[in-house]
């Protein structure tokens, strides 16, 4: 599983999940930029990541993402815009074309997962 889907979902879940509107309100685009580039780089970002809203140091490479440090990042929409906007670009959807009506026979109840495949 890419480390930034882990990352993000595990950061959401645990200091994210009581905010209201977390994938409809954008974060700050400059944040999102600095985080998505630490783990497109491999580096992780210092403990003053987002405390002054932006400063990022980024500090020794590492295997892509492994480093990047949440711990820091305050703010809920920006994890969350990095998630989204990471699945958005994704070249095949998570509900793969191929498999497109089948999802949509077991939507309608047309018949069991198991029996489509």
């Amino acid at each position: 599983m890419p480390i930034i889907l882990t990352k993000t979902i595990g950061w959401l879940d645990q200091r994210g999940l009581d905010v209201e509107g977390i994938f409809r309100l954008n974060g700050s685009m400059s944040a999102i930029d600095q985080l998505r580039d630490a783990f497109d780089l491999g580096s992780h970002f210092a403990n003053s990541f987002i405390t002054s809203h932006i400063t990022a140091e980024l500090m020794c490479p590492c295997r892509t993402g492994l480093e990047v440090d949440l711990t820091n990042v305050n703010d809920p929409h920006v994890v969350a815009s990095l998630l989204k906007q990471w699945l958005t670009e994704l070249l095949e959807p998570l509900l793969t074309f191929c498999l497109y009506d089948s999802f949509i026979l077991v939507a309608e109840n047309k018949g069991t997962f198991s029996s489509i495949l």
